[in-house]
This record gives structure tokens, sequence and C-alpha cells, in this order.
């Protein structure tokens, strides 16, 4: 079948793509009305991420890719950054733009799009950027502390230039605390009289089933 080249070409884009879409269960979807929907690629982004803000572009279902996509970034201080987002090209009226994120909290994106004088649409998409993580945060020793822990446990501190010591005095730590105590069996009448019962049973339970 040949594609018409005529005026007729837009009706007869717009019945396959309203075909395609009745096929893949979109029909719920209503057969008109614009749709602008602005999003991110993550709700949340770590520290040294950046974030992708994207815009989709519909009027009456067909794929707008001649719009004017502006968004207005609040960050968490309350300053606003403009950017424009870029047309991705091959995609059914998807626009995209990146943002470098430094300061952790609420980040709010207003996307508006516009084509000449004709507003399109408008939405808000919010993100977040979390704290660094603690373990990377004041990294120094902090020996004053550690000096206070080890006191507080009796145990010891030892600096770089004192850890050669710390075999030595660990062993000599453990040579303090084991001692070896030696008793006779026969001491212990608890033990001793538990031993002789055991003993009494099994010979017992030997000669009553034969194997004495």
């Amino acid at each position: 079948m040949g594609v018409p080249t005529s005026g007729a070409a837009d009706l007869y884009r717009r019945f396959w793509a309203q075909t395609a879409r009745w096929l893949t269960g979109l029909k719920d979807q209503p057969p008109s009305g614009d749709v602008f929907i602005a999003y991110t690629s993550r709700d949340y982004y770590e520290p040294g991420q950046e974030a992708v803000l994207f815009a989709r572009v519909r009027l009456e279902q067909d794929a707008s890719e001649d719009a004017d996509v502006i968004a207005s970034v609040r960050t968490p201080s309350g300053n606003r950054i403009n950017m424009p987002l870029a047309y991705v090209g091959g995609t059914s009226g998807l626009y995209r733009t990146m943002l470098d994120l430094d300061e952790p909290g609420t980040y709010t994106a207003e996307v508006s799009g516009k084509r000449g004088d004709q507003l399109l649409g408008e939405d808000k998409a919010t993100f977040y950027l979390g704290e660094p993580h603690r373990e990377f945060d004041r990294v120094a020793m902090n020996e004053p502390l550690l000096r206070a822990v080890a006191f507080e446990s009796a145990g010891a501190f030892y600096t770089p230039e004192e850890a050669g010591g710390i075999p030595d005095d660990f062993v000599a730590a453990v040579s303090e605390e084991v001692r070896f105590v030696e008793k006779r069996f026969a001491r212990m009448p608890a033990l001793y009289v538990l031993m002789v019962v055991c003993a009494t049973l099994e010979w017992l339970l030997r000669k009553r089933r034969g194997l004495l």
C-alpha cells in the first residue's frame, strides 16, 4: 500500500497511529486532548549524580517535535535555574535536559512548553539530592575521642609510631589473665557421684541385654 503524498497524508498517519494504540491496549485513553508531562529519571539522587529531566509533549495524541520547552528549577536554597529542554531525536515528543546537583535537599522543576505564542502545557517534577555519606565526612583521626574510649574500656591507645608494641602488650595482657588450676576429680563430690551413677546404669543395661 502506498503512502499518500497529498493533504491526506496527515489523516493517513493519524489513522494508523490510532490503530496501533488500539491494538496495543491503549484504547481506554481519551481519543483526543493535549498531554504535557514532566518527570525525572529518578526521585532520589546520590551526591555526584546528575538529574535527568524529561518532558513529554503530545497534542491531540500526536507527538510534537517543534515545541519550546523550558524548565525553571528551584533549588533547596530557593534559587532559580532556567534551562531549556532539547528534543530527543527519534522519540515521540520527548524532551530532555541534564542538571548538576550541588545542594542536598528538595528540588522542584516547573516545566512549560510553547509553540510560538501558544501554551502547550505546564507540569511540575520534584526530586531529591541526598546528603554525602557520613563515613567520608571528617575522616581525620579524632585522637581525644579514641583516648577517651580506650580509658573507659580499660584498653590502650596507640599512635602509628607505637603500633609495633601491640603484639608484645597483647601477649603480656593475655598471660596475666590466664591461670591454670588443677583439681583432683575425687575432691568434687557431685561430679564423682554423677560418674558413679552413670557407670552403674551402663552396667545394668548391658547385663539386662546380655551384653556382658
